[in-house]
């Protein structure tokens, strides 16, 4: 079983416990740049970026394609580095994390909606869903029931036991945001988790996004471009040009 209860620098332990939610932590960027390299070419896709989310905030960075919402997420996730700046995360700094540290604070207290899913082919939606609690030890029988009710409220009681393959892309994208639920964590980052949607879905998931940062005191970050799922957020910054405004 892995440990998610080993202290990180920086902060108390985040062992968040059988299913127990995590508690709420904010987030702060520092003047964060990001640079890539690309075939010979410098591309500058964050300049001085500054962000500060308090607990239990649901925050919203809106902005066309390729503005770099989805490159910010990760940064805070501790996927990416940063070319420059500072980035702390429940009072961790992440450039004093190593690579097992960071994959620790994402295993104990982040869940995050990727925009290309992420899902393991071999696994039915249940067993997706569930993945994040059957990594901190909790019991089978206990995940299922507790991944059962999470993606019926998410309208997909009957495709429980179908692989990804048998699931429309709209159905992926709500197993995705059930696994990034389920352990119902500290932080949650949710990349563009409307974009396969209809209207009726796309409210569906933003509420089960609201409820969590109002009654389980989670923090939330989403980033979209869908005005409509934007709303539901207590705070909106826009990301242009490389530049976060409010």
């Amino acid at each position: 079983m892995i440990d998610t209860g080993t202290e990180l620098p920086g902060r108390e332990t985040i062992g968040a416990g059988r299913g127990a939610a995590a508690e709420a932590f904010g987030v702060r960027l520092s003047k964060v740049d990001k640079v890539y390299a690309r075939a010979g070419d410098v591309v500058q896709v964050l300049t001085g970026v500054d962000l500060d989310v308090g607990p239990g905030e649901f925050v919203a960075l809106v902005g066309p394609s390729g503005a770099g919402k989805s490159t910010l997420l990760h940064i805070i996730a501790g996927l990416e580095p940063v070319t420059a700046g500072r980035v702390e995360v429940g009072g961790a700094v992440l450039s004093e994390l190593n690579d097992d540290d960071r994959a620790r604070l994402r295993l104990a207290a982040i869940g995050i909606v990727f925009q290309t899913f992420q899902l393991i082919e071999s696994l039915t939606a249940l067993e997706n869903a569930v993945l994040p609690l059957l990594l901190t030890g909790v019991p089978r029988r206990e995940a299922a029931a507790a991944g059962a009710e999470l993606l019926d409220e998410l309208g997909l009681t009957t495709r429980l036991g179908h692989a990804p393959e048998e699931l429309s892309v709209g159905e992926k994208q709500r197993v995705c945001l059930a696994r990034a639920l389920i352990s119902k964590p500290a932080l949650l980052l949710a990349d563009e988790p409307t974009a396969s949607l209809d209207g009726p879905a796309t409210d569906d998931a933003m509420r089960l996004l609201r409820r969590a940062a109002r009654k389980r005191g989670n923090t939330v970050i989403l980033a979209t471009h869908d005005a409509r799922a934007a709303a539901y957020a207590d705070t909106t910054y826009t990301l242009r040009g490389g530049s976060l405004r409010r």
